[in-house]
């Protein structure tokens, strides 16, 4: 949650000190970072996979085999990334792309550093000691954010580049201190055999995820090239807004799957996989529509007085933060394929959604929607990859077709809920354009949280589903005021 709201306040002062243009660039040079992990090969993966299914099974001198190999690969890996951003400038021929070499080469060397300190993030991970990667991703945050601000500030896009240079620096320097001192030294090994097997683990999984980035991050790609660095700009900051909301659901995504593996490795029967898998999509699915219609409704606002130079873009926001609900539900569900070797499944999945993604997109695009048209492409096809994914986990474990399909109903019910509270605010709202918005549209935000919150009370079975989560939050909310008063006391 703090790095949620550090991050989101990061991306709204960004925005507000670049130009569209500028931002435009930026948001595309972070496209670099999200793909560096394809470079290790699927180890990092195979690490977080592996070391909690050893561990479960107790096999602790072959876990750590894995982490010494895992480390030899990010060694070469560091390596390659490197020298490709040495000889970046000699296949840079297009204009557009020359101009911005010096911020590529920056971001490349910052991503040399980031894929080291990903190794010990991860192997906090596959530890399951969740209070340091906690620590980890604050400290990111934080320090990015005092970065990025004075130097986008003084020296705008450039000074935006070294931020992340300096901010994985840190983040570095810190990782391998704690991870050194908690868990012990690392001794890299290059055994071919080794890196054989963490690769054949691992690859296919990252290629999901390296997929799955692509799918995510082809929209801005598909608006520089079709329609600008300013259009970018305008649709960049209603996507940087959606990958701050759904920074939660993954961040819960990466604290299941060592424990999915653990299980698995343990043989747990499907009423335990349910309760690491099914219940927390179900938990997320009652949360997130009331953060998402709030959103929506105050967007127009926020952009009208916060944003004005990214007025245009309001409406491609509102679109993309509907898609969100649907792209907040993956993780979990990719969590528990993957666990059980289900990747391949997975992978055409995703390839058929990124698919679906770029062919939308561009043939609305073509039909003079614009970054609007985009934005339905992205939503269209996040909602087609998490229904694939759902009913696939749902046959996996062991459901007919009708419980599939009732399940998955049930999953979307709290959206639909939503749609139609939202879409009556909506209706109530047209009649009313000519006063004065904000008033009226904080008053609607209330109406719609005060109105979903009591259907989702009443209508089955998420009733069911809120009590069970009200009743798993009640006794952390009472020890949480027993250990404030504690403290307040001394």
């Amino acid at each position: 949650m703090f790095v949620k709201i550090v991050g989101a306040l990061t991306t709204f002062l960004v925005a507000r000190i670049l130009s569209p243009g500028d931002y435009g660039i930026w948001v595309t040079l972070l496209v670099i970072g999200s793909f560096s992990s394809i470079l290790c090969l699927g180890t990092v993966e195979a690490l977080i996979k592996l070391y909690p299914f050893l561990a479960g099974r107790g096999n602790l001198e072959e876990a750590k085999a894995v982490e010494s190999g895992v480390l030899g690969s990010i060694i070469l890996a560091s390596a390659l990334l490197c020298v490709a951003g040495a000889v970046f400038p000699i296949f840079a021929v297009n204009p557009g792309i020359a101009a911005i070499t010096r911020l590529v080469q920056i971001v490349a060397a910052a991503t040399a550093f980031s894929i080291f300190s990903a190794f010990f993030y991860h192997r906090f991970m596959a530890h399951q000691d969740f209070r340091h990667v906690s620590i980890i991703d604050s400290l990111r945050s934080v320090t990015f954010f005092l970065l990025i601000v004075p130097l986008s500030w003084k020296w705008g896009l450039t000074g935006a580049a070294w931020a992340i240079f300096f901010n994985e620096i840190v983040v570095l320097s810190y990782s391998l201190y704690v991870n050194i001192k908690i868990l012990g030294a690392v001794r890299p090994t290059f055994s071919p055999l080794i890196l054989r097997r963490l690769i054949s683990v691992g690859f296919p999984i990252t290629v999901i995820w390296w997929t799955y980035m692509l799918q995510t991050t082809v929209d801005r790609l598909l608006s520089m090239w079709m329609l600008g660095k300013e259009a970018t700009g305008f649709y960049g900051l209603g996507a940087s807004i959606v990958a701050a909301l759904v920074l939660i659901p993954m961040v819960v995504g990466r604290v299941l799957y060592p424990k999915v593996n653990e299980e698995i490795g343990k043989n747990a029967d499907r009423s335990t996989l349910e309760a690491y898998v099914v219940a927390p999509a179900q938990a997320l699915a009652l949360v997130l529509p009331p953060l998402i219609g709030v959103l929506i409704i105050l967007v127009p606002d926020l952009y009208g007085i916060v944003f004005v130079k990214y007025l245009p873009g309001a409406r491609s926001a509102q679109i993309l933060l509907a898609g969100a609900y649907f792209a907040c539900l993956i993780r979990s569900g990719v969590n528990y394929l993957v666990a059980i070797d289900k990747q391949n499944g997975v992978l055409a999945i995703v390839g058929a959604s990124l698919a679906v993604n770029v062919a939308l997109s561009f043939l609305l695009v073509k039909a003079g929607l614009g970054i609007n048209g985009i934005a339905m492409g992205m939503t269209i096809s996040c909602m087609a990859l998490t229904s694939l994914l759902w009913k696939s986990v749902f046959v996996q474990l062991g459901l007919s077709g009708r419980s599939q399909a009732l399940r998955l109903f049930h999953l979307y019910l709290p959206f639909l809920i939503c749609l139609v509270v939202a879409g009556s605010l909506a209706a109530a709202r047209y009649w009313t354009k000519s006063i004065s918005s904000l008033p009226l549209d904080l008053a609607g935000a209330a109406i719609f949280v005060v109105a979903y919150g009591t259907a989702i009370f009443f209508v089955p079975p998420l009733d069911t589903w809120s009590r069970d989560i009200t009743s798993r939050i009640r006794p952390v909310l009472v020890s949480t005021r027993k250990k404030l008063g504690m403290l307040a006391a001394r």
